[in-house]
């Protein structure tokens, strides 16, 4: 059985044009990135509407996980997946990303135990020349 289940992330048809630059750009970023940690993209579709293919983590997000299995988790499960997250991210730094947006929310478990960093909307390659972000527009932080 070669099947290989997948989830596609699509923008809202209402904001789809005034998006699909950064969405874009969040699939180059994430193209780039190989590592066990940190959400694999498979491709990009080609619309419309443009969707950026990625390897499914069928158990959803860790907030939610946390939210809904608070009585089943053990403190082994919340130090290996801090260990995964903590990987990731030295992978990201080492290929010089930050991701900005790290939260609960933005990773997801393709198993009990396995995490995965996802959502690279917010990430930025940082310039060889200066080892900080400036943001060039106004936003929250």
């Amino acid at each position: 059985d070669n099947k290989l289940w997948v989830a596609v992330k699509t923008l809202h048809k209402e904001h789809y044009q005034d998006n699909l630059a950064e969405f874009l750009r969040e699939a180059s970023v994430m193209i780039k990135l190989d590592h066990p940690y940190i959400v694999k993209i498979i491709g990009i579709t080609k619309g419309p509407p443009v969707g950026l293919v990625q390897e499914l983590c069928p158990l959803g997000s860790l907030a939610n996980y946390l939210n809904s299995h608070a009585d089943v988790i053990e403190n082994n499960d919340i130090n290996l997946g801090a260990s995964q997250i903590a990987q990731g991210m030295e992978f990201l730094e080492a290929k010089r990303f930050v991701h900005r947006d790290l939260a609960s929310r933005n990773i997801l478990l393709a198993t009990t135990k396995l995490a995965k960093i996802s959502d690279f909307g917010l990430s930025r390659a940082v310039g060889v020349d200066q080892d900080f972000y400036q943001s060039k527009t106004g936003g929250r932080w």
